[in-house]
């Protein structure tokens, strides 16, 4: 019987650890957790961990080349940030 509940308890465990790791790959995969398209505290809040948009204006947003899409409001491409933030980090700090 204890080896039963052994097995059991085991299989329990793994199936938790499985669907654990399958959450934590979704909160930290920033192309599962955000929109295509970010508004300025999203963008924020991806890049820098917070949604202080006054930093993030001067970090980032002050760049000309930092990439946005064009209209009304402020919105900014998920994948192209992601990738200019890999090209341009050195740039960034304050």
């Amino acid at each position: 019987m204890n080896d039963l509940m052994n097995q059991l308890l085991d299989q329990f465990e793994a199936g938790l650890m499985d669907r654990t790791l399958k959450v934590m790959n979704v909160i930290t995969d920033e192309k599962k957790r955000y929109p295509m398209e970010l508004n300025k505290s999203q963008c924020s809040e991806m890049l820098l961990g917070t949604r202080d948009t006054g930093t993030f204006d001067d970090r980032f947003n002050s760049h000309q080349d930092f990439p946005r899409i064009k209209g009304k409001r402020e919105k900014y491409p998920r994948d192209a940030v992601i990738q200019w933030y890999h090209n341009n980090w050195q740039r960034t700090a304050n």
